[in-house]
């Protein structure tokens, strides 16, 4: 049996082992908690920058300009569209028809307003042809117009005959046409018996050929 002062002592190694013990455990606690949150840090995701839309773009203005130099190509009977600018930079447009073609021959019997008449290039040709103003104030004369060979030669219309007998139509002349108006003619050439061009000339601006 152990006397007071034993006891004593015993109950003060009890408390103090039992402080220890209480103290091991809490510091193995701490160290598993931190262990466990460096496992997995936290991290923070950026979204990824949204680019603001860029402005549309406009459309491109139509190309209005015109080259009234190129020359237009077309066959007896068709329609072409001729445009032209006057002194004032002015423009003025018709629809242009060379309706037909008719070729004589190379020699036309005399009668009572002209003497016979033969060709000197080879054969006589008639072309029909047919003014429509459609803009401005349009200019228009026989001289505008010439044929050109294959092999680079023109001829003008000057050849004369007694056409209004022939019942072929009146000679083309010259003129303005306004609003509306229209204008008819032939024009006559002496030419070789081949195929060719009728050009048209309208000064320095646009030009057409038309194939026969």
């Amino acid at each position: 049996m152990l006397s007071p002062s034993g006891r004593d002592h015993s109950m003060r190694n009890l408390l103090r082992n039992a402080a220890l013990t209480a103290m091991a455990i809490g510091l193995a606690t701490v160290g598993a908690c931190s262990s466990h949150s460096s496992a997995k840090p936290t991290t923070t995701s950026t979204p990824p920058a949204v680019s603001a839309p860029s402005a549309p773009v406009p459309d491109q203005a139509p190309d209005t300009s015109e080259d009234l130099t190129a020359p237009l190509t077309a066959k007896i009977g068709e329609t072409f569209n001729v445009t032209g600018t006057d002194e004032n930079d002015v423009l003025y447009r018709a629809d242009v028809t060379v309706n037909s073609m008719k070729d004589l021959g190379s020699s036309l019997p005399a009668n009572e307003f002209a003497d016979a008449q033969k060709a000197e290039h080879g054969r006589l040709v008639v072309f029909t042809i047919t003014y429509a103003q459609t803009l401005g104030a349009f200019p228009y004369n026989s001289s505008d117009w010439e044929v050109r060979m294959p092999d680079g030669q023109e001829y003008t219309g000057d050849a004369v005959i007694a056409t209004s007998e022939l019942h072929l139509g009146q000679d083309l002349t010259s003129g303005t046409l306004h609003k509306g108006d229209r204008a008819k003619g032939i024009i006559t050439f002496d030419i070789p018996k081949t195929h060719g061009k009728l050009v048209y000339n309208l000064g320095l601006d646009q030009t057409a050929e038309v194939t026969f």
